[in-house]
């Protein structure tokens, strides 16, 4: 892929919002990849709470943290997301432990039969 290019061309993801729903962001806090990522909204489905990094009884979310920086993180020099200029919501939506998959569709009530 010519990410680069793509990004000289100036599709940077400003403007855009993206939702990933994945088993956690490991170090989204405190690594210097996501140091720059404006991240608007965070939840754990999982647990009930806004912590999205590894914790207890939900396994580890290498996954989510993976597919978090090769979006959106940027460390100049060394990695450039692909969309690194974009508002992020990240939500904890699978227990690893057990592959539990709590992924929830936000906004739609439960009467219309599309969310359990």
């Amino acid at each position: 892929m010519k990410i680069a290019d793509v990004h000289d061309q100036g599709y940077t993801g400003n403007g855009i919002l993206i939702c990933l729903m994945d088993s956690g962001f490991d170090k989204v806090s405190t690594h210097e990849v996501f140091s720059t990522m404006n991240i608007v909204a965070a939840y754990d489905f999982v647990n009930n709470d806004n912590d999205v990094e590894n914790g207890t009884y939900q396994g580890e979310g290498s996954h989510g943290t993976g597919t978090l920086s090769s979006t959106g993180g940027f460390k100049k020099g060394q990695l450039v997301g692909t969309a690194f200029q974009r508002l992020y919501f990240g939500d904890l939506t699978e227990n690893t432990v057990g592959e539990n998959q709590v992924q929830k569709i936000i906004g739609l009530p439960q009467q219309n039969g599309l969310i359990a």
